[in-house]
């Protein structure tokens, strides 16, 4: 079912009806994704057919093939991308894009494409050519209508709260006419014949695709980032630290690097290629990597200028091929990315390699791998480090009691956690008709959010109140012990839950 947006964006509204389309995407063609800094991580990418019911699917494995584990499978799976926390994937899923843990679990579908197609057959007598004063005395017009809602290419805005996807959307509709003898006749009148006549006509209202941001919990569409224009396809978008936004636009058969250097700004040129595609950011966010060419790799500032290639160590055995969904790793030493090479010997050339910004070290690090994404990952802390707390100042609680008031960051160890209490003053009263929900066990240095649910006494007084004062008090066991932690916040009451 089509998600509708709740905004006035264009976008063409699909009824179901006649045959469902499927997103078609090409093994091998997904985009990059957006390089967040930190410490190298896991390489999530896509494997298989993605027209196939059976084997598309997104892996993640080590940064040298190792470990490889399947994540997600299923239809229409493919370029999967990491959030700059790396703890969430996002991913095209059926013409649509869904967001997952980066162990593959917790699925959410967020947005869903859909598609419509119809045929008729007419008859028409006394034609009239379009393209001379001819009348044909009898034709047979076949008609086919195709209309379609597909997004793609996800990419995590800085702080994970937005998507930048493409919407691709368009109504074609194509009709084959020819000369008959009668009103019926399903039979064309050859070209031997004195009275034969042949004509096609090709129509897209609203056909190309543009880049809009959405909200990555709830997939509701917050803002258009590029318009719709009939014909213009801006595609594979990628979000740099700093906020900016790089994206292929490809306009009759010419396809360049744009970059917005914030939301609502205007689109700017950096590459003048005709065949530049599936641009990736630095972790610093000075240059950009890209597909060039189809065989290979480009390098830009991000203000524009020369284009610099990777010397990528040629293929032993086979010919001609592709490159293309070039990223960068967090730490910038190295680029991830898709070859193809055709001929004898080729398959031992193709798959998914990684190599650095200089050419050297180029390594396969899977034989069927293609759109790869590399998970930034934060820097160990110090083995001395012990656990921190970091409360949000002001909260909204909703109609139901809940909110998530802060995060609880693990020292050089793993830590246990346990709440000691959580008191609310309303008013000026306290009340204790507080739910604490936070992780027992963490990793060394990994977070654990920290969320209320107010209940009972406590609510009904907030409701009244508006405001009250929240303090929460947890203990963090480590390796050198206990450690009392607390959480102060504002919790502010903001009216009834959603349905």
């Amino acid at each position: 079912m089509l998600r509708r947006h709740a905004t006035g964006v264009a976008a063409i509204a699909i009824v179901a009806a006649g045959t469902a389309l499927a997103a078609l995407v090409l093994p091998g063609s997904g985009p990059s994704d957006a390089a967040f800094p930190g410490v190298n991580g896991r390489i999530a990418y896509a494997s298989g057919d993605s027209y196939s019911y059976s084997s598309a699917a997104i892996w993640s494995s080590n940064a040298d093939g190792g470990s490889p584990t399947l994540l997600s499978a299923g239809p229409g799976v493919t370029a999967p991308s990491y959030s700059a926390d790396g703890t969430r994937v996002a991913f095209d899923r059926e013409g649509g894009i869904a967001v997952m843990s980066a162990a593959g679990t917790g699925v959410v579908p967020l947005l869903t494409g859909s598609g419509w197609q119809s045929s008729s057959t007419e008859w028409k007598e006394d034609y009239d050519d379009p393209h001379s004063s001819k009348t044909i005395p009898v034709v047979r017009i076949q008609s086919y209508v195709r209309e379609w809602q597909n997004f793609d290419h996800p990419s995590f805005s800085p702080n994970g709260a937005l998507l930048v996807v493409a919407e691709a959307a368009g109504r074609r509709t194509n009709a084959s006419i020819c000369a008959v003898e009668a009103v019926g006749d399903q039979t064309c009148l050859g070209w031997g014949n004195p009275n034969a006549y042949f004509d096609y006509e090709n129509d897209c209202k609203g056909c190309g695709s543009h880049l809009v941001s959405i909200d990555s919990a709830t997939g509701v569409l917050t803002e258009a980032l590029t318009s719709l224009s009939n014909g213009r396809r801006d595609t594979k978008p990628s979000y740099s630290a700093a906020g900016k936004i790089a994206f292929a636009r490809s306009n009759e058969g010419n396809s360049s690097i744009f970059v917005l250097d914030s939301p609502g700004s205007a689109p700017r040129q950096v590459t003048n290629g005709q065949s530049d595609r599936a641009p990736d950011f630095s972790p610093n966010g000075s240059r950009i990597v890209f597909s060039h060419a189809y065989s290979d790799i480009g390098l830009v500032g991000v203000g524009g200028g020369a284009v610099q290639l990777v010397p990528i160590p040629a293929p032993t055995e086979g010919w001609g091929g592709y490159v293309n969904s070039p990223v960068f790793s967090p730490d910038g030493s190295r680029i991830a990315f898709r070859r193809g090479v055709y001929g004898p010997g080729g398959q031992d050339g193709t798959g998914l390699f990684t190599v650095a910004p200089d050419g050297s070290g180029l390594t396969r690090i899977a034989a069927d791998g293609y759109a790869p994404s590399w998970q930034p990952q934060p820097p160990s802390p110090p083995p001395g480090a012990r656990p921190k707390a970091k409360a949000k100042k002001k909260v909204k609680l909703n109609g139901k009691g809940r909110a998530a008031i802060g995060t609880i960051v693990c020292g050089g160890s793993a830590c246990k956690l346990k709440t000691l209490s959580a008191r609310l003053g309303v008013d000026k009263g306290s009340c204790r008709k507080v739910r604490t929900r936070l992780a027992r066990k963490l990793g060394p240095g990994k977070t654990a959010r920290v969320g209320i649910k107010v209940y009972g006494k406590c609510l009904n007084a907030l409701k009244k109140v508006r405001e009250g004062r929240l303090v929460v008090r947890v203990r963090a066991l480590d390796a050198l012990g206990k450690r009392l932690l607390t959480l102060k916040t504002t919790l502010v009451f903001a009216g009834h839950a959603r349905r």
